[in-house]
């Protein structure tokens, strides 16, 4: 089996209590949130007596986590490219990996079915960036200009028993159950959203929900389905991970992006490097305390920005 990279923290250490006291998002995000409305595909049960089967099947994993505020951005020793950097020292240089070019993204709930109640309607947001100029930006790194080529599939509701601590075999049986029957490769991403209270931690990225990180992206190979690429969103609306404003919806589609973005760049990050700055980490990484506001839908966020070595800068344009 392919040995699975880990360059952070043991997971299990502990840091501090876990802070899960709620934070209120804006009033009626569901009626208010964007003009594309959440797009629900289906409910699955997924049985978590499964996850060791699945875990059978994984042959490779890697993964790269957004530290919770004042937190240290885990830094893969990849050395620098000469050359690239020379107009300013946070700029990506490119390392030789994949990026996405064109995919459609999943949004997986995980034992919630008001998707905008539990976290301030994602899908909303992901459907609307697709049609922004702020998605745009990332055309320097992948080298293709379309429109419309990052699109929002639908939420799938999956029923999971997260009892406990969450671990990387839950994570991938509940990508497993989805990505099975949606697909798989670089065309595909599936973002995983974790309740208030789930606590959740992982080897592969190196850390524990609200302790190390608030989020993290990875990729794992599954040895049946293929190569598969997943975010993990633990409920935001505690201290070390919301936004500026205190907004659910703000702080929950901020982490979205910052994950989202890097997902595209880097989406075999550890393994396969592609977009990089050897000092500061991945494209969210660079801007993780850099926030603004920008409009998604016909709504303002404050979210954000990412990494533009067109700018030299953090931005919202392309």
């Amino acid at each position: 089996m392919k040995r699975v990279v880990c360059r952070a923290l043991l997971v299990g250490a502990v840091f501090g209590s876990l802070e899960l006291a709620a934070v209120a998002a804006s009033a009626s995000p569901a009626l208010t949130l964007g003009v594309a409305p959440e797009r629900a595909l289906t409910h699955i049960v997924v049985d978590r007596a499964a996850a060791g089967r699945v875990m059978a099947r994984v042959r490779g994993a890697s993964a790269h986590y957004m530290p919770i505020r004042g937190g240290a951005v885990p830094l893969l020793d990849v050395g620098r490219r000469a050359g690239i950097d020379a107009s300013s020292r946070y700029d990506l240089s490119y390392y030789g990996g994949p990026t996405v070019t064109s995919e459609s993204a999943y949004d997986l709930y995980v034992n919630c079915s008001s998707f905008s109640g539990c976290w301030g309607a994602p899908g909303t947001f992901l459907g609307n960036l697709a049609s922004t100029s702020f998605i745009h930006l990332l055309d320097q790194y992948t080298g293709s200009t379309m429109n419309n080529r990052y699109t929002y599939a639908g939420g799938i509701a999956e029923s999971y028993n997260t009892s406990g601590t969450l671990q990387d075999q839950d994570i991938y049986n509940i990508v497993y159950a989805a990505a099975s029957a949606n697909g798989t490769g670089y065309g595909h991403i599936y973002h995983v959203f974790l309740a208030a209270g789930v606590q959740q931690c992982s080897q592969s990225a190196g850390g524990c929900y609200a302790q190390q990180y608030c989020a993290y992206h990875g990729a794992v190979d599954f040895s049946d389905i293929g190569h598969t690429l997943y975010t993990v969103e633990p409920y935001q609306g505690i201290n070390g991970c919301m936004s500026p404003n205190s907004k659910l919806a703000d702080s929950t589609n901020s982490t979205l992006s910052h994950e989202y973005y890097e997902t595209i760049t880097d989406p075999d990050v550890q393994t396969n490097v592609a977009w990089y700055n050897n000092n500061y980490g991945e494209i969210g990484d660079i801007c993780r305390n850099s926030y603004g506001y920008t409009t998604v839908g016909g709504v303002r966020f404050d979210i954000q920005k990412e990494y533009s070595n067109r700018y030299h800068a953090c931005s919202f344009s392309p």
